[in-house]
């Protein structure tokens, strides 16, 4: 995939910022949306789709992956209905980051990304097929229950 190495002046990253971090996502990304909109990729959008993933994601008890949601599940036949550029592959990797990035922010506060612990007792991010578990944080909270 090409990459584009872009300059902005302090004024305008700023704002960017601003806006990503409202939204939940990094700089990149949302300059990757801004781009695609305008370029007239408007059946698919990916942040509606990220939003769609944060919410099954808050859905779901105990451990779970994105490969489990309906978010993941239906992205192949969305992408075909739409015609949208890039692969299933590419848009469920870049979902992945996206959402994995807004746990390491706590940004999906209610979830964490489960880990085990090893031989050496070091915290190991656990993983099923190579793909990221995460716990939902409510469902620790409710075993007391």
């Amino acid at each position: 995939m090409p990459r584009v190495n872009l300059s902005l002046n302090e004024a305008v990253y700023g704002d960017l910022k601003a806006e990503a971090d409202d939204k939940g996502i990094s700089v990149n990304n949302l300059v990757y949306s801004i781009l695609k909109d305008r370029y007239g990729y408007n059946g698919f959008d990916i942040l509606v789709e990220f939003e769609n993933l944060k919410r099954e994601a808050r859905a779901q008890k105990g451990f779970f992956s994105l490969h489990a949601l309906p978010t993941f599940q239906n992205l192949e036949k969305k992408l075909e209905n739409t015609g949208y550029p890039e692969s299933a592959a590419q848009v469920r990797a870049r979902l992945g980051r996206m959402f994995q990035d807004a746990v390491e922010k706590n940004l999906v506060w209610d979830i964490d990304r489960a880990v085990t612990v090893d031989q050496d007792k070091n915290e190991v991010a656990k993983t099923a097929a190579r793909a990221a578990v995460y716990a939902s944080k409510l469902s620790d909270a409710m075993k007391g229950e």
